[in-house]
């Protein structure tokens, strides 16, 4: 179940559950009640109350939409130092 970082703190991880794939990242609240109109997107236990989502990745995935789902997820937990590092 392989996690990345920002710094010391997580901002997307994979892990297979009942036989499926999911990649998990931080969206808010707010998105997430939009996000699961859509199947494919599901709220995990232990962390949904706090805005995360599940992504199902294991029949197909957009490369794109991970990318902008993991740094949009990067940008909420990463420092002002390493956000500036992206834009440089």
């Amino acid at each position: 179940q392989p996690v990345w970082r920002a710094g010391k703190k997580v901002f997307a991880h994979a892990h297979c559950y009942d036989g499926s794939w999911r990649a998990v990242f931080w969206v808010g609240v707010g998105q997430q009640g939009l996000m699961t109109e859509d199947t494919r997107f599901s709220i995990p236990p232990y962390m949904g109350h706090m805005g995360w989502i599940a992504l199902d990745v294991s029949k197909r995935h957009d490369d794109a939409e991970l990318r902008a789902l993991a740094l949009e997820s990067y940008r909420h937990y990463a420092s002002k130092k390493m956000l500036a590092q992206i834009h440089a």
